[in-house]
């Protein structure tokens, strides 16, 4: 019943932000890149495996929304609908770059290599997984979504996605190892 109560708490509140973005873009964009661009930059980077396209698919994320708020219809899943919105930008900006091979006269930028290091560490982690157990993985480690908001998310039922999810950390234990 509470987290019935938290998620309609979490769906007015993200409305309520739609709406302030609309009346006031730069304070609105601003309150939304605090909430949401550690989460949109972690599903980016999972995708675009650098830090750069991460940061410019938050960007197109960011444009993307501040459009939508525009003429806002209300959003029933917001973790959800960034998700996605996210995953299919990321998905396009991989589909329109070139692809450049790496070798030893890449230029090497030293700059937020100390910050992006964590983070890194983790999508080695996850590389090795399916699309499927990343989605998941990321979902409850980086959104810190619940097993249920996941099944919703994702239309599967719970087990699945508890199976999928538990299949995913003993692949990242054996890879530990």
């Amino acid at each position: 019943m509470k987290s019935d109560l938290s998620n309609k708490n979490k769906i007015k509140s993200f409305n309520s932000l739609l709406k302030k973005i609309k009346r006031n873009p730069e304070e609105g964009l601003r309150e939304f890149h605090v909430r949401y661009s550690k989460k949109i930059t972690a599903v980016a980077f999972s995708i675009c495996k650098n830090q750069n396209d991460a940061d410019e698919v938050l960007q197109n994320v960011l444009i993307k929304i501040w459009n939508f708020a525009k003429d806002p219809k209300s959003v029933d899943n917001p973790d959800g609908w960034i998700y996605s919105i996210t995953l299919n930008t990321a998905r396009d900006m991989i589909k329109q770059s070139p692809f450049v091979e790496l070798n030893e006269q890449t230029p090497v930028f030293e700059e937020g290599f100390d910050k992006i290091e964590g983070e890194l560490h983790f999508y080695r982690l996850i590389e090795g997984l399916s699309e499927e157990e990343k989605q998941i993985v990321l979902l409850k480690f980086v959104w810190a979504c619940t097993f249920t908001e996941i099944a919703q998310y994702l239309k599967k039922p719970i087990s699945t996605v508890t199976n999928v999810y538990y299949r995913a950390l003993q692949k990242i234990e054996d890879k530990l190892r």
